[in-house]
């Protein structure tokens, strides 16, 4: 009866990772040494790790493995929001400079979350 049955949230989270991933390293490929083009890389390589971990802690069924895979999640979602904010932070200029807060309080803050 279910001859083609398709699990369409594979499909949907496997294009869109494909097209994120390509994006990300035809962006970084165009001009290596812009550092917009390395924190969109590193922006869109979040966004692959954490649509991926995020997908699979809704789809196995073991509870130990979920626990390990939601941790994970909370892990990529504070790292893809910290890439998010450092990519508009040096938008508007091909070099940034950070302040002394940003180095010592956020990125801290950051790495120990």
């Amino acid at each position: 009866m279910y001859l083609f049955s398709f699990n369409f949230d594979l499909v949907f989270i496997g294009i869109v990772v494909i097209t994120i991933s390509i994006l990300g390293f035809i962006v970084y490929l165009n001009d290596r040494r812009n550092s917009i083009n390395k924190n969109f890389l590193f922006f869109s390589l979040l966004t692959v790790a954490y649509s991926t971990v995020n997908y699979l802690s809704y789809q196995i069924k073991d509870t130990n493995i979920t626990l390990w895979l939601l941790r994970f999640t909370i892990f990529f979602a504070v790292w893809h929001a910290f890439s998010f904010f450092h990519l508009f932070y040096g938008f508007s200029s091909d070099k940034v400079f950070l302040p002394k807060k940003y180095k010592y309080i956020l990125f801290p803050i950051t790495i120990f979350n």
